[in-house]
């Protein structure tokens, strides 16, 4: 497992539980297609994200972890189980305090109240249907909250980035895929299915090179994902062979076939070229279209762009500002846009102190002791 930070050393000391009011220690997991990523999380416990006047100390992450993931649900979780032993072990001996709870934030759509994946895409093979909070509660012996990646994104945003101190925030999350979070009176939405936030599958006027992840070409993920932009660039100027799904490749990988990728787009973006500022163009107006609609029936006051795709060019946040602003009612609407803050460190923060924050419901495994904690 590849090492990305370590804290200063201190001097070891006895393990001291968290208790209700004082900063505490939790695990983000963030699980991708490509890579395992884990922090160690110190916030408060009183109210992790809290969006009122009085704010707790901002969630610090003290140190991060990551490695390849496997092959297989069952590997996944044991190596999010390892990275969790190893943040554990950092956490008492460096900082003499025991990990209270872990948190993930997985692919794909997800019962957080159960802790299962229902769906999820070709990025994770065998990765629907698994039990993954009462699973990752058993290797560990923590309590474990999960939750869809993007959210838990979202929720890092809220508590220690862009979205701080808001209350009705849509987060939009264009890269690999389009994902996306809605959060109300400063709580989090998962809907009746656990679909809200599902941005990737909203309907476009326009039909995409490529595929949704669902196999449609007339859905916002089909023209505004990265992948998504480099083929409509590479079909233009006729490099694509032929039409393809979204691989699991990230944001600006190349079309296959074609050898174009998003920073090819943004190269020619720069450089002048018509077809590109075309192209990057359609893609901002149709993502613009489907999301003022939403702008005006949340009446959200926040919108946070996140994603590797907006990094094609400045013309691809200014065309989507406007065509939200022309869309969305009433016309004299205040709305922030901002750019998400964290980088990748957002889901890791969110689903740390969401852990946290549901520590009393947090999901623990059948016999599992409040011993295990102790490990």
């Amino acid at each position: 497992m590849a090492e990305v930070a370590v804290p200063a050393a201190c001097r070891p000391r006895r393990p001291v539980p968290a208790r209700p009011g004082r900063p505490a220690l939790a695990v983000g997991l963030d699980v991708g297609g490509t890579k395992i990523a884990a922090g160690l999380v110190r916030c408060s416990t009183s109210s992790p994200i809290d969006t009122g006047s009085e704010r707790p100390q901002e969630p610090e992450v003290l140190a991060r972890r990551q490695a390849a993931t496997p092959a297989g649900a069952d590997a996944i979780l044991d190596t999010c189980a390892a990275l969790v032993d190893e943040l554990r072990e950092l956490a008492k001996t460096q900082e003499g305090q025991q990990v209270s709870a872990v948190g993930a934030g997985l692919p794909g759509v997800i019962d957080s109240a159960r802790g299962i994946v229902l769906a999820a895409g070709s990025t994770v093979p065998g990765w629907a249907g698994t039990p993954a909070a009462a699973e990752l509660g058993r290797r560990t012996g923590l309590p474990v909250r999960v939750d869809n990646d993007v959210r838990m994104a979202a929720l890092g945003e809220l508590a220690a980035g862009a979205g701080r101190g808001q209350r009705r925030v849509l987060l939009l999350s264009l890269g690999t895929g389009v994902g996306g979070a809605v959060v109300l009176d400063g709580t989090l939405q998962t809907g009746a299915v656990g679909t809200a936030g599902e941005l990737a599958h909203l309907a476009v006027t326009e039909p995409g090179v490529i595929r949704c992840g669902c196999g449609s070409r007339w859905h916002l993920e089909a023209v505004a994902s990265g992948p998504a932009i480099a083929a409509e660039y590479a079909h233009r100027t006729g490099s694509m062979a032929a039409r393809t799904d979204a691989g699991a490749a990230g944001p600006g990988a190349p079309v296959p076939g074609s050898g174009v990728d998003l920073r090819a787009v943004g190269i020619a973006l720069a450089a002048g070229d018509p077809v590109a500022a075309q192209v990057v163009s359609r893609a901002a107006t149709l993502a613009g279209t489907a999301i003022a609609g939403l702008v005006t029936v949340l009446d959200v006051d926040t919108l946070i762009l996140a994603g590797g795709a907006w990094q094609v060019g400045e013309q691809l946040r200014k065309d989507f500002a406007l065509t939200v602003a022309a869309g969305s009612w009433p016309a004299d609407r205040r709305l922030t846009m901002v750019p998400a803050a964290l980088g990748t460190a957002a889901p890791i923060v969110g689903a740390a102190v969401t852990a946290l924050r549901e520590h009393p419901r947090a999901q623990r495994a059948p016999g599992t002791s409040r011993e295990g904690n102790d490990r």
